[in-house]
C-alpha cells in the first residue's frame, strides 16, 4: 500500500513538471504572435504570464519592454486635443453666421425680402463677415425689392395698372424666381382680362390672358389656356355676327319717302280765299268771347311716373344680377375647376344677354322722367268757346257757330 502511494506521488510530480515547461513555451509563442499582429495588449499579457513561470528569461523581458513602449506611444497619439476657449467661440460664431446667410438666401428666393434683410444683417455682426461683399449686396437688393413691392401695391390700389405692373416687373429683374411677385402679376392680368371679357372686349381680354401666361405656374397656365380658348370662340362668333349684319344691311333696298307735293298744291288751289276784311272781323269777334281754361289731367302723370319707377327698378335688379354673376365668374376663374368656371361663365353670358332689356328699361325710365317734366311745367292750352260768331260766307252779316 505504501509503495502504491509513493508511485502515484512520483507520477504527479513528473506530470506537473512537464505541464509547467509546455505552458511557458505556449505563453511565449502566443506573445510573439500577438506582437507580430501589433496587438500589444495581448502580447503584454502573454509575456507576463511566461515570466511568472520563468522570471529570469531575457527574451520575454526584452519583448515586454518593447510592448510597453508601443502601448505608451499609442496612448499619446489617441489622446484628445483640448481646444482653447477663444478658438471654440470663434468657430461657433462662424457657424451661426453661415446659418443666417443660408436662411437669408432661402427667404430672398421666396420673396420675403424684409425677413431676408434681417438675416443678412445678423451675418454682418460677426467680425469675420463684417466686410463680406456678398452679404452687403444682398442687403441692398432686399431693400430695393421691398421698396418696389410697396410702390407696386400703392399704385394698384390707386387704379394705376401700368405703374403697378412696371414696379412688379422691376422686382423680377432682381429676383426672377420670386413666386409672390409672379403670382401678383398673374392674378392682376387675369382679373383685368375677366373684366374686359365681361364688356365684350374680346381682343383686349385675349391680350391680357396671353400677357399673364409667362408669369403663371403650371396650374394657372391651364386655366389661362381655357380662358384664351373661350375668348377666341367668342371673338369668332362676334365677328361672324357683325359680318352677317353688314351683309343683310347691304341687301336691303333703299326707298326714299315720297313727298306729297301734288296734294299740297291741290289743297292750296281748292282752298277758298276769304277777304281780308272778313278774317279780321272773325278774329275780333272771337277775341270778344270769353275763354275757359282747361284743367290738366292727373291720370297721365300718375301712369307715366309708375312706368318710369317700374322700369328703373327692374333695370336696377338686372344690373345687380349681372354684377353678382360677374363676381362669381371672376372668383371661379382663378381656380382649376373648369366645370364650375364654365357654369359661372354661362351664368354671366345669360345675365349679359339681358343687358339690352336693362338698357330699354333705362330708356323708358328716362323717357318717363322727360314726359313727367313736360306735364308738370308746361302750361295748359286755353280752349276756345264752343259758341263762335263768324262772318257769313255767302252773304253779309254774322253767323252763329257751335263746335263739338
Amino acid at each position: 500500500m505504501k509503495s502504491l502511494l509513493l508511485f502515484l506521488t512520483l507520477l504527479l510530480l513528473s506530470g506537473a513538471s512537464f505541464a509547467q515547461k509546455v505552458t511557458f513555451d505556449d505563453y511565449k509563442k502566443r506573445g510573439d504572435a500577438c506582437f507580430v499582429k501589433q496587438d500589444y495588449q495581448c502580447a503584454k499579457d502573454n509575456y507576463e504570464r511566461a515570466l511568472r513561470i520563468r522570471d529570469n528569461d531575457a527574451y520575454c523581458k526584452s519583448q515586454l519592454k518593447k510592448v510597453n513602449d508601443a502601448l505608451k506611444k499609442a496612448s499619446l497619439q489617441t489622446a484628445p486635443k483640448k481646444t482653447p476657449p477663444k478658438v471654440e467661440k470663434e468657430s461657433e460664431n462662424l457657424r451661426i453666421a453661415e446659418l443666417n446667410r443660408k436662411e437669408g438666401d432661402d427667404l430672398f428666393k421666396r420673396g420675403d425680402y424684409e425677413a431676408a434683410q434681417k438675416k443678412y444683417e445678423a451675418c454682418l455682426n460677426v467680425p469675420a463677415f463684417g466686410s463680406d461683399a456678398y452679404v452687403k449686396e444682398q442687403i441692398k437688393f432686399s431693400r430695393l425689392a421691398a421698396a418696389f413691392l410697396t410702390d407696386a401695391k400703392n399704385a394698384l390700389a390707386r387704379g394705376n395698372d401700368l405703374e403697378g405692373l412696371a414696379y412688379l416687373k422691376k422686382i423680377l429683374e432682381i429676383n426672377s424666381g420670386d413666386p409672390i411677385t409672379r403670382r401678383l402679376i398673374t392674378e392682376h392680368l387675369q382679373q383685368r382680362g375677366n373684366q374686359q371679357f365681361a364688356k365684350n372686349q374680346f381682343i383686349e381680354a385675349k391680350k391680357s390672358y396671353e400677357e399673364a401666361l409667362p408669369y403663371a405656374d403650371i396650374q394657372t397656365k391651364a386655366v389661362l389656356a381655357n380662358l384664351i380658348n373661350t375668348t377666341e370662340k367668342e371673338l369668332k362668333a362676334d365677328t361672324e355676327k357683325k359680318a352677317e349684319a353688314a351683309k343683310v344691311a347691304q341687301q336691303e333696298p333703299k326707298t326714299a319717302p315720297k313727298e306729297p307735293v301734288a296734294e299740297t298744291k291741290k289743297t292750296t288751289e281748292n282752298k277758298p280765299t276769304e277777304p281780308i276784311a272778313k278774317q279780321e272781323v272773325v278774329k275780333k269777334e272771337e277775341a270778344k268771347l270769353p275763354k275757359s281754361p282747361s284743367k290738366p289731367s292727373v291720370v297721365p302723370k300718375i301712369i307715366t311716373a309708375g312706368v318710369g319707377v317700374g322700369a328703373l327698378a327692374y333695370a336696377f335688379v338686372l344690373n345687380n344680377q349681372y354684377q353678382a354673376k360677374l363676381d362669381n365668374f371672376t372668383a371661379l376663374s382663378r381656380s382649376a375647376e373648369y366645370r364650375q368656371w364654365r357654369v359661372a361663365y354661362d351664368d354671366v353670358k345669360a345675365a349679359r344677354s339681358k343687358n339690352g332689356l336693362m338698357n330699354v328699361c333705362l330708356g323708358v325710365a328716362v323717357g318717363a322722367v322727360i314726359v313727367e317734366s313736360v306735364l308738370l311745367f308746361k302750361k295748359p292750352k286755353e280752349k276756345r268757346a264752343a259758341l263762335k260768331l263768324n262772318s257769313a260766307s255767302q252773304q253779309w252779316g254774322l253767323a252763329l257757330q257751335y263746335q263739338f
